[in-house]
């Protein structure tokens, strides 16, 4: 049976005004401090003036990355590494192209340690306005699996609602000053096989991008610590 997913959600980094500066992304608040094994995944966006994506900090791999659909849209990028333990302060992110960013970390304990991405994460990306920004059905292999949602859109306004499929997410983050405008959304899936198209929505019709990256339970492990953060979920099996 898998076992318990906990996760963590730390405070947005921005930079603004624009400029190449790197950015501080901070870890989050856990009681008892990032564990060996936790596994740590930056989400990030860059805005419109940008046509590159922020660079991947060293130990990290990429999850995956959103160029941006047309002139008009920001380019988006998830990327992850494992953790040593006590880990602490922030990571530092560099972007080789001036521009206004939001990028935010997610700690997640209870991962598979061979495979933490249980499928390719799938993306919704479109060079004309909608508020409907739907992310293609993605196929789990597993239950429970934690499914993170990142959207970013190209104004500094608005609102996003949470998705209501496979079932009704948390809204972990929305936040939409500067540009890019961004969210992240959680939901801890207690079925598996195809989601259905995840129907994230926003309250303005804008350019915009937003993926699916689904984290794989471990199936057999100890975890340790309790969620306790300044964004908390927690699920057992």
């Amino acid at each position: 049976d898998p076992v318990a997913i906990s996760w963590w959600v730390g405070a947005v980094a921005q930079r603004t005004p624009a400029g190449t500066g790197a950015i501080s992304v901070p870890y989050p608040t856990i009681s008892g401090g990032v564990l060996a094994d936790d596994l740590i995944l930056i989400f990030g966006g860059i805005s419109i003036a940008s046509t590159t994506l922020f660079t991947t900090p060293a130990g990290f791999t990429n999850v995956q990355a959103s160029l941006r659909a047309n002139t008009s849209s920001p380019t988006s990028k998830c990327v992850r590494a494992w953790a040593a333990g006590g880990e602490s302060g922030s990571v530092s992110v560099a972007s080789a192209t001036s521009s206004t960013a939001q990028l935010v970390m997610v700690v997640v304990r209870g991962a598979d340690l061979t495979t933490p991405i249980d499928a390719t994460p799938t993306t919704y990306s479109s060079s004309t306005a909608a508020t409907a920004y739907t992310i293609p059905t993605i196929t789990t292999t597993v239950t429970d699996c934690l499914l993170l949602v990142w959207g970013a859109c190209n104004v500094a306004s608005g609102s996003w609602t949470p998705p209501t499929v496979p079932a009704t997410f948390t809204e972990e983050i929305d936040d939409n000053t500067p540009a890019p405008g961004m969210t992240l959304q959680s939901l801890l899936w207690t079925g598996s096989g195809a989601t259905g198209s995840i129907n994230l929505v926003r309250s303005a019709s804008v350019r915009g991008q937003a993926f699916v990256v689904p984290i794989r339970p471990a199936t057999s492990a100890t975890v340790t610590g309790v969620a306790s953060a300044t964004i908390t979920a927690t699920a057992t099996a």
